[in-house]
């Protein structure tokens, strides 16, 4: 069964914040604070279904509903933590570039993705809010 089967795969999602977490700590630890052997991340893309289907939530089974919650959310928290790894901290920002390995054009264009992640973050997170409002009994 389809629901039983994304049960499962949503207990799988809620492991993978974490390790990127550890994976971003381990490697900031092996290169000198550096991200750039992991900067993929950041840019990759995230597969998510249409907006129009998260528009017709409302009049889909609960089920669905169900999977559309799980979807945006995981998605959401993936994108803050993949924010929380590539946003260096106050303490570690300087005037200089955010990571000592990377150019000034490089260092530019993660700071271009970065503010891109962080509108699609505002923007699940808007669709989030909105898909809550129909499906309100959501729980992980």
């Amino acid at each position: 069964d389809l629901v039983q089967a994304g049960g499962a795969k949503a207990e799988s999602l809620l492991c993978l914040c974490p390790l990127l977490r550890l994976v971003q700590i381990c490697t900031k630890a092996l290169y000198g604070g550096s991200l750039t052997e992991i900067d993929v991340l950041i840019g990759c893309p995230i597969q998510l279904c249409s907006d129009n289907d998260i528009k017709e939530i409302a009049h889909v089974r609960k089920a669905e509903q169900e999977s559309v919650v799980l979807m945006l959310f995981h998605a959401v928290n993936w994108i803050r933590e993949l924010l929380n790894a590539f946003v260096p901290s106050s303490s570690s920002s300087s005037s200089s570039s955010s990571s000592p390995s990377l150019s000034h054009e490089e260092d530019e264009a993660t700071q271009n993705i970065v503010l891109d992640r962080l509108n699609n973050l505002l923007i699940l997170e808007t669709q989030l809010n909105a898909c809550l409002t129909v499906y309100p009994s959501f729980t992980i």
